[in-house]
């Protein structure tokens, strides 16, 4: 069976809660597997060997974490044809090698830069709300930075409670707690100003 058919008409159909984007990468890779083979991919060309002299080829013009990015798709595309008898047999992945990747350093603010943010903060007239937006500010970044969330996550939260420990989210769904470092101020004073503020 021709790969682009397999692709359309049997396994994005029995996928419907992929994303479109998803379905346009995986309409990609297979392309572009078609393409080094210079004509277009069955479903029979799921080879160990062949996708990895494919990889091997998109390597010279290709990041990295684009060739492992379809690596990941034409195996699994692989793996589900063989598991619905499209195709033979399942992957051997282990074959199919990956390139080592060079991750970014991750992007953190300095000493400096967080001392004036909350300098800043300290100083910000007016009111959001019912609060000082000084007061406001500087406890959603204290809840941010003693609780590792994002600002989206605390504001969500109905009504946490702190135990000593960590705050508790016990009112919602897939609830659990937050630890905190050791000598951490309760959380509720800060988290009460941020949701007066609201």
């Amino acid at each position: 069976m021709l790969l682009a058919t397999f692709l359309e008409d049997v396994y994005l159909p029995s996928h419907i809660a992929l994303s479109q984007r998803y379905g346009a990468a995986l309409r990609e890779s297979a392309g572009m597997f078609g393409r080094f083979l210079g004509r277009p991919a069955r479903t029979r060309d799921f080879e160990e060997l062949t996708i990895s002299k494919f990889l091997a080829s998109a390597s010279t013009r290709r990041k990295p974490a684009s060739v492992n990015s379809y690596r990941r798709r034409l195996l699994s595309l692989w793996s589900w044809a063989a598991d619905n008898g499209y195709a033979t047999r399942e992957p051997r992945r282990r074959r199919v090698g990956t390139l080592p990747e060079e991750l970014d350093p991750p992007e953190a603010w300095t000493e400096s830069q967080v001392a004036d943010l909350m300098a800043r903060a300290a100083e910000e007239p007016g009111t959001v709300g019912e609060v000082s937006a000084a007061d406001w500010w500087l406890s959603l970044f204290d809840s941010i930075y003693w609780t590792s969330n994002r600002i989206s996550a605390m504001l969500a939260v109905p009504s946490p409670h702190y135990d000593g420990e960590g705050i508790n989210f016990d009112e919602v769904v897939n609830s659990g707690k937050i630890l905190l470092a050791t000598g951490t101020p309760d959380p509720q004073d800060f988290l009460k100003f941020v949701r007066m503020g609201l």
